[in-house]
């Protein structure tokens, strides 16, 4: 596996160069079959499932604390950017 992810890291997808993307294709392509067969070990579909869960515990206490700042209404909110 080590040398597939090599030869994947050696490559880009990234860019114009359309010389370039082709070549990253056929990387992607030698190395297709072993990469799919890491990729759909049970390990990393727990990996994906955490990754999940914990981006949508962030966003419920993101929107909670909005939800407390409506209800008690004495402090206010103020979203600003930057330029």
């Amino acid at each position: 596996m080590k040398e597939h992810l090599e030869a994947m890291s050696e490559m880009t997808r990234r860019g114009a160069d359309f010389r370039a993307f082709l070549k990253f294709m056929e990387v992607c392509v030698a190395h297709w079959k072993a990469l799919w067969e890491e990729y759909t070990k049970p390990r990393w579909a727990r990996l994906r499932m955490n990754s999940y869960s914990g981006k949508q515990h962030a966003f419920a206490n993101f929107f909670n604390q909005f939800s407390a700042l409506k209800e008690n209404e004495s402090p206010r909110l103020v979203v600003a950017y930057e330029a």
